[in-house]
């Protein structure tokens, strides 16, 4: 999401609970809500040529609900962008699976949750990925 100096300016002037109250005083184009809507789970529509219509293509990818908080919680951490995840699990997955290459190594907690730690033993050992856990 884009924002002009104008913005950052004024936002810095702004708590953090303001902006979270306000959720980034987003109009909603279609409806004039000043409330984000919240967009249910959904398939989307295709031309007869089965071209996307509006752009998405399943729920959590494009989802205007999701967009808006991700917006929200990069504005409130200072972040370029924000990602939301359905879970933990998937979250720990992308990023392991974007950021490790063949022959990095990885120092984590053994303490910690037992489906991430499974799966990043068998990532990194199918990956030549060394892998510490302490």
């Amino acid at each position: 999401m884009a924002s002009s100096s104008d913005d950052r300016d004024r936002d810095r002037d702004v708590a953090p609970a303001t902006l979270a109250a306000q959720a980034l005083h987003t109009v909603d184009g279609l409806t004039g809500a000043i409330v984000p809507p919240l967009h249910a789970s959904t398939t989307y529509a295709r031309t007869p040529a089965y071209d996307l219509i509006g752009g998405g293509d399943y729920t959590r990818d494009l989802n205007p609900t999701y967009r808006a908080a991700e917006a929200l919680l990069a504005k409130l951490e200072g972040g370029a962008e924000a990602m939301l995840f359905s879970s933990g699990m998937a979250a720990a997955t992308v990023v392991f699976r974007a950021i490790l290459r063949r022959g990095d190594h990885v120092v984590a907690p053994i303490a910690m949750y037992y489906g991430v730690r499974t799966w990043l033993r068998a990532h990194c050992a199918d990956h030549g990925i060394e892998l510490d856990l302490i």
